[in-house]
């Protein structure tokens, strides 16, 4: 093989495989789903089940449990987090409507601002940043609402306790 065509075939799997690397090189665009749990989560049992996409496998958060994650979230146009949740440890359909988590989100630096309360009823369960313009963490907890000074024992009813799962938390803008 001459020198000529060895460089013009050089050139030519150069520029025609160039694009193909760079495909494969290419970064995965960030998950809108929660990526990481955070050290203050307590009273949770698998808490790395509320990552990622929902696949049915849930964070269980006891009563005066704190699920905080880290969540990339902008405010846009109508409800910016999707929580998929559901009620667990409801004994024969019992569940007290005033037992619901509520949700708090944190912007880099700030403090944590409620943004609303779920139940588990309907999944996804969304909420509104409100003013907030970009947050980083989402905080997760779960209690009895009506009763401040309930302390920090869980709460048993009927020898069950009462817990909320927690399958993914989702940016949506």
């Amino acid at each position: 093989m001459k020198a000529k065509e060895c460089v013009t075939i050089s050139f030519f799997l150069f520029f025609s495989l160039g694009p193909l690397i760079f495909l494969a090189q290419t970064p995965d665009y960030p998950s809108p789903f929660a990526r990481r749990v955070l050290e203050e989560t307590s009273l949770v049992t698998n808490p790395e089940a509320a990552l990622n996409r929902p696949d049915g496998q849930v964070a269980t958060i006891s009563i005066n449990g704190i699920l905080d994650l880290e969540l990339i979230a902008t405010n846009g146009p109508g409800d910016d987090i999707a929580i998929y949740a559901s009620q667990l440890g409801a004994v024969e359909g019992i569940w007290p409507e005033m037992m619901s988590y509520g949700v708090l989100v944190k912007e880099d630096g700030g403090e944590w601002v409620a943004i609303g309360r779920g139940a588990g009823v309907k999944t996804p369960e969304t909420f509104d940043l409100g003013e907030i313009r970009r947050i980083n963490k989402v905080r997760i907890v779960f209690k009895y609402f009506e009763n401040p000074e309930l302390g920090t024992k869980p709460w048993r009813l009927h020898g069950e306790e009462y817990a909320i799962g927690i399958d993914a938390v989702e940016a949506l803008h």
